[in-house]
């Protein structure tokens, strides 16, 4: 089952990273690209139906230049863990 349908917090997430993306005035296959992984890779992981890697969330949050906050409200949960799918 599809984690975004059951977590809302996965959808909001997927929703503030879309909007990271969108507010860069790139796109979901760029910032793929940009950071290393496949564009299907990268909406998996985006909607939550696999895990980025700490070095992607890296890779991500310094290509789309995104705060500490961001990156905690964009890929961690309220417990500060890493979101899973």
């Amino acid at each position: 089952m599809n984690n975004q349908t059951t977590n809302p917090q996965g959808q909001n997430q997927a929703r503030q990273l879309r909007a990271a993306i969108a507010a860069k005035g790139t796109t979901i296959k760029a910032t793929a690209e940009a950071i290393g992984i496949s564009p299907s890779s990268f909406y998996r992981k985006a909607d939550r139906r696999a895990e980025f890697t700490l070095e992607e969330i890296r890779r991500t949050a310094d290509y789309l230049h995104l705060t500490s906050d961001q990156i905690k409200t964009v890929f961690f949960d309220d417990a500060n863990t890493m979101a899973t799918p």
